[in-house]
């Protein structure tokens, strides 16, 4: 940013601030790692996690992934999501490319993937395709995906930010792959829907592997998918900024 909006922006930050300190009884943080930038005392005293929610989708439960042949029903991917400098996801189709039994989808727009698609192009493969969809459009998709993924590079910005799009995804029921060391990250180990990794073509293409290897861990996961959903609806949100407020 030029010197005059950067300067213009932070004034702002710190006036609100001020005048959350002033006027705010609960302050409500994507993740309470936040309260560390914020550095107020008087506002950590009142912060409260509260995350994106979940929407209540019926989804329709498949029978369990043991003993499945992955050589006729390969492990599908599924990324839906935008792609480019913050968003770099070269690494999870690299490993893909690399790993038997597996196959991808890849949702983003239309404008994003003719401007990225050289990064790609060297790690695609027939197991690999590319649609540009809406979010009313991904059903099928989602019907289809055993896992999908909130891979990134590790950076300051997703220490602290829990996407929406992993509260999508736990609408639908599906376990993630994430990195280790961001917000989500600690989400979903901490509450069993997925596996937090390093972000590398090899460790993702290992973790493929280990569950092509014992498809139980697939069941377990998506069975953690559907009890921690509950938890974490936007309903479960509202209920609780009513309990904290009216308390």
């Amino acid at each position: 940013l030029p010197g005059w909006k950067k300067h213009s922006a932070i004034f702002c930050y710190k006036y609100d601030i001020r005048q959350y300190k002033k006027y705010l009884n609960r302050f409500y943080l994507p993740d309470m790692k936040i309260c560390t930038y914020v550095n107020e005392d008087k506002l950590t005293a009142i912060a409260t996690e509260l995350p994106p929610g979940a929407d209540r989708i019926e989804v329709q439960k498949q029978t369990t992934d043991e003993g499945r042949d992955f050589g006729r029903k390969p492990l599908t991917l599924f990324y839906v999501g935008g792609i480019g400098p913050q968003y770099q996801i070269t690494d999870l189709v690299k490993a893909v490319q690399q790993t038997e039994n597996t196959q991808m989808t890849l949702c983003c727009r239309e404008k994003e993937w003719e401007k990225e698609k050289a990064n790609y192009e060297p790690y695609m493969c027939d197991r690999v395709q590319v649609i540009h969809k809406t979010s009313s459009e991904l059903g099928p998709y989602y019907q289809e995906a055993d896992i999908c993924s909130l891979l990134f590079k590790k950076d300051e910005y997703r220490e602290l930010a829990k996407p929406f799009k992993a509260f999508e995804y736990l609408a639908n029921e599906k376990p993630v792959l994430s990195t280790a060391g961001t917000a989500i990250g600690r989400f979903v180990e901490e509450n069993d829907i997925g596996w937090n990794i390093e972000f590398s073509a090899e460790k993702i293409a290992e973790t493929m592997k280990a569950i092509i290897k014992d498809p139980s861990v697939l069941t377990t996961k998506k069975q953690n998918c559907s009890k921690v959903k509950e938890s974490n609806l936007w309903t479960s949100r509202a209920e609780q900024v009513i309990k904290d407020l009216v308390g």
